[in-house]
C-alpha cells in the first residue's frame, strides 16, 4: 500500500507538473502575441508619424510659396503705384507746358 500511495502521489505530481507546464506555455504564447501586437502598433505609429511629418513639410512649403506670392504681389503694387504717379507727374508737366504755349500764343 505505501508503494501504491507513492506511485499515486508521483502520478498526481506529474499531472500537476504537466498542467503547470501547459499553463506556462500558454502564458509564453500570450506574451509573444502581445509582443508582436506591440511591435506592429509601434510600426504603425512610426508610419503615421512619417506621414504627419510629410504633411507638415508640405504645409510649410505651401506657406513659403504663399509668402513668396504675397511679396511678389506687393512688389507689383508698388511698381504700379510708381508708374501711376509718374504718369500723373508727366500729365501735370504736359498740362503746364500746354497752358504756357496757349498763353504765349494768346500774347502774340
Amino acid at each position: 500500500a505505501p508503494r501504491r500511495d507513492a506511485e499515486r502521489r508521483l502520478t498526481e505530481a506529474r499531472r500537476v507538473q504537466e498542467v503547470r507546464g501547459a499553463e506556462m506555455m500558454e502564458q509564453v504564447r500570450a506574451a509573444e502575441s502581445r509582443a508582436r501586437n506591440q511591435e506592429q502598433a509601434r510600426e504603425d505609429m512610426e508610419e503615421r508619424l512619417g506621414i504627419a511629418e510629410q504633411g507638415m513639410e508640405q504645409a510649410q512649403e505651401a506657406r513659403d510659396d504663399a509668402e513668396a506670392r504675397r511679396r511678389a504681389a506687393e512688389v507689383r503694387v508698388l511698381e504700379a503705384t510708381s508708374a501711376r504717379e509718374d504718369a500723373e507727374d508727366r500729365a501735370k508737366r504736359e498740362e503746364a507746358l500746354a497752358r504756357a504755349a496757349t498763353a504765349k500764343a494768346v500774347s502774340l
